[in-house]
């Protein structure tokens, strides 16, 4: 398992250390999380996800806006999820709706007296379950929850794409790892 320092040297989405994390210490982040945040002594940003203001450095996990934010420490990390989320409602009744618009176009070519009923009801569920196919198409979307005992972090993921998603947990769970590495257990006198 490679170590957090090989990991950023290999990832492409990791902030270089020199002059531009300088400058982000430095510089407000343009109205971001990152220009209100201020660092530990030894702490420095590991990763960036600009579109969804989240930032991970060497001690936690930030992400908000000015008015409104959540960090949690790294220690505190309980577990990192990617879920897929949609709603198969939606799905189940524009399946429905189309199978209601077929037996009214089987009784429209079935009924000569009242055909233009049985169109009318064929176009009105036609069009009834192609909207619900697409409502179903815009509401699926994968989240990431960040978990720890207190609160959660979530972003949608889609904002930033599966790879910069999966650059970033790895990111999260080596730095996690080598932030335990460093704690040295304490010792109970009982």
């Amino acid at each position: 398992m490679p170590s957090l320092r090989q990991y950023l040297r290999i990832s492409s989405h990791a902030l270089p250390r020199t002059a531009e994390l300088a400058a982000s210490r430095r510089s407000p982040g343009n109205g971001t999380i990152l220009g209100q945040m201020k660092l530990f002594e030894d702490e420095q940003i590991l990763f960036r996800l600009d579109k969804v203001d989240v930032v991970l450095t060497t001690h936690r996990v930030r992400r908000g806006d000015k008015a409104d934010f959540t960090s949690i420490l790294l220690e505190q990390v309980c577990s990192v999820a990617v879920e897929r989320t949609a709603r198969p409602f939606m799905l189940v009744l524009g399946i429905v709706c189309l199978v209601v618009a077929v037996a009214f176009a089987i009784a429209a070519s079935n009924s000569f007296s009242r055909a233009d009923d049985y169109q009318v009801g064929m176009v009105v569920a036609g069009i009834l379950g192609l909207a619900c196919f697409l409502i179903y198409y815009i509401t699926r979307f994968s989240i990431v929850k960040i978990a720890s005992a207190g609160d959660s972090i979530e972003f949608k993921a889609s904002r930033i794409g599966q790879a910069k998603v999966l650059d970033f947990v790895n990111a999260l769970e080596l730095a996690k790892s080598d932030r335990h590495a460093l704690r040295k257990p304490r010792v109970v006198v009982g």
